[in-house]
C-alpha cells in the first residue's frame, strides 16, 4: 500500500470491512521482490538495490541474456559477467537473491543453490504440461 497508486478494498482487506487496520498493517508484512530483466538495469544497480524497501532480488535470465543480444545463452562470458555483477551487487546490500530456473533439474537447482541463490522460481507451468504431455504422448506411440 505505500506509494503512489490507486486505493481499492482488495478480499485482503475484507473488502472494506476492515482496510484502515489492514493498509496500516500491510507494508510490515509485505514482501517486496524486483526483478532484473535487463541488462540497463546494469549500471544503475547500486541505486535502484539502494531502495530501502527491497526485501528480495530475482533475475529473469531469459530477458536478461534477451537485452543482451544472446538470448538463452547462459554460458556465454557476457552474460556470466553480467549475474556476477548483479549477485555481488545483491549481496553488498544484504538482499536475498533469487533465480529463475526455467528448465529445472536436480543438478542446476543445487548448482544455483551453492552459488548463493536463496530462493528458486522452478519453471513454468505451461513448460510443465507441455513436457508431460510430450511424456504420455512418447508412451502411447510406443
Amino acid at each position: 500500500p505505500a506509494g503512489s497508486r490507486s486505493f481499492a478494498l482488495p478480499r485482503a482487506a475484507g473488502y472494506g470491512a476492515y482496510a484502515e487496520e489492514y493498509f496500516r498493517k500491510a507494508n510490515e508484512s509485505i514482501l517486496l521482490g524486483i526483478m532484473i530483466e535487463h541488462i540497463d538495469a546494469l549500471k544503475d544497480l547500486d541505486k535502484i538495490l539502494s531502495y530501502k524497501e527491497i526485501d528480495t532480488v530475482l533475475v529473469g535470465p531469459y530477458d536478461l541474456s534477451g537485452s543482451m543480444g544472446i538470448p538463452g545463452k547462459f554460458s556465454d562470458p557476457s552474460f556470466k559477467e553480467a549475474m556476477e555483477i548483479i549477485q555481488m551487487k545483491t549481496r553488498e546490500h544484504r538482499l536475498v537473491m533469487g533465480m529463475h530456473e526455467v528448465h529445472p533439474t536436480p543438478e542446476k537447482l543445487r548448482a544455483h543453490a551453492d552459488s548463493g541463490y536463496q530462493f528458486i522460481a522452478c519453471g513454468m507451468d505451461t513448460l510443465f504440461i507441455m513436457e508431460k504431455a510430450r511424456e504420455l504422448t512418447k508412451a502411447i506411440e510406443s
